[in-house]
């Protein structure tokens, strides 16, 4: 005969299930914001160069400066890590930029570029 969960079993595997949950419906939220960017994008973008001006490998992140209009702009960007060593601080990088948001832009490592 098989034994009874304790209380703290039960709620232990709830919180796990809550948190499985949660983690899922902040992925898909995420997808969907990503999604949601590139297509602003592209519904009206403009090309440029940028200069990669920081890389931060534990964060996948780096900075990216460039103009738009004579205006100077400072973007942090998530990479992905499979172009972590094809990329350096000072690199030049293709941008797509909304031109109706200037400050959202796709980089040539982006999906949807």
């Amino acid at each position: 005969m098989p034994q009874k969960l304790s209380l703290y079993s039960k709620a232990l595997i709830i919180a796990v299930v809550v948190a499985v949950i949660a983690v899922i419906v902040l992925y898909v939220y995420l997808q969907q914001q990503q999604a949601e960017r590139i297509h602003f994008i592209h519904q009206n973008y403009g090309s440029t160069r940028g200069l990669i001006k920081s890389k931060h490998l534990r964060k996948n992140k780096m900075v990216v400066v460039y103009q738009v209009d004579g205006e100077t702009y400072i973007t942090p960007i998530n990479f992905s890590s499979n172009v972590r060593h094809q990329i350096k601080a000072g690199d030049s990088i293709s941008i797509k930029y909304s031109r109706t948001k200037p400050a959202l832009i796709l980089t040539a490592f982006e999906e949807g570029y």
